[in-house]
């Protein structure tokens, strides 16, 4: 029975290839689903195949946002790959870093035995670079190793493709850091911090943080100015947290709108 169920995954395997071939997205969950339950029970599995198989599983969870398991799929893939010596353990260590920085992990993937292998790597340094800007709150830092032609970063087009998500993060935490000590902070001043150009972009990253709870404060459009909510009133109930939360949105929504009228008009 276990040779058989092996037979199968070898099937499953080619037809995963198949479907990320034809671009066949649902296909591919639903062959990814069935490969799932037949390897669970399945006692011979061969690194080869799993190491495919989980690396699909990783772009699957990456697609539907959920960072953390892709970040164990990848992982499993990039063990499954180096044990089979496939080169291709190199450019999925790139994808565990990768996810590991979306889901804000607190773990660094280098500190593995598995990872520690490629560290005289340029491409893998790179992204030793990216984790510890990511992990310092280093905004340019972090956009300095991501443009530097020597690492070839913007080569990837599959890490490219969230990097944005990456970048809000790393300013989402950024903001965190700054405003803290704060009673009342300027909208440029943030804005000159995480590095960016517009303030609206700011105020996008300050709206989201209120609404994930990690932050109570308001926006003050006219004076430019962010104030966060007094030690006394922080957390003082849940539907004063949630009527800061309504307030942040409509104050944003407000400025959004404003804006694209004066756009229009000019």
């Amino acid at each position: 029975q276990g040779i058989g169920e092996a037979f199968l995954l070898d099937i499953y395997a080619l037809e995963i290839s198949l479907c990320e071939a034809l671009n066949r997205k649902t296909k591919l969950k639903e062959v990814y689903n069935k490969i799932i339950a037949t390897s669970s029970n399945t006692a011979i599995q061969d690194p080869r195949i799993m190491g495919n198989i989980h690396e699909t599983g990783g772009k699957i969870c990456m697609e539907e946002g959920r960072w953390s398991d892709a970040y164990e799929e990848f992982f499993d893939a990039f063990r499954n790959y180096q044990e089979a010596g496939n080169s291709r353990a190199r450019q999925c260590l790139k994808y565990v870093v990768l996810a590991n920085m979306i889901a804000l992990k607190d773990i660094n993937p280098f500190d593995s035995r598995e990872a520690k292998v490629y560290k005289d790597d340029v491409e893998i340094n790179a992204m030793v670079e990216l984790r510890q800007a990511f992990e310092n709150s280093d905004v340019k830092r972090f956009e300095n190793v991501l443009n530097d032609e020597r690492y070839g970063v913007t080569k990837d087009e599959y890490i490219m493709r969230y990097v944005k998500r990456l970048l809000r993060n790393i300013r989402s935490e950024v903001l965190l850091k700054i405003v803290q000590p704060y009673r009342r902070v300027t909208l440029a001043y943030l804005t000159k911090q995480v590095n960016v150009e517009k303030v609206e972009e700011v105020e996008s990253l300050l709206v989201e943080l209120i609404l994930d709870e990690k932050l109570e404060g308001q926006i003050d459009q006219i004076s430019g100015v962010f104030s966060m909510s007094s030690g006394k009133n922080k957390g003082k109930n849940k539907g004063v947290s949630r009527a800061a939360k309504y307030v942040a949105l409509n104050d944003w929504s407000s400025c959004l709108e404003k804006k694209t009228m004066a756009d229009m008009f000019n």
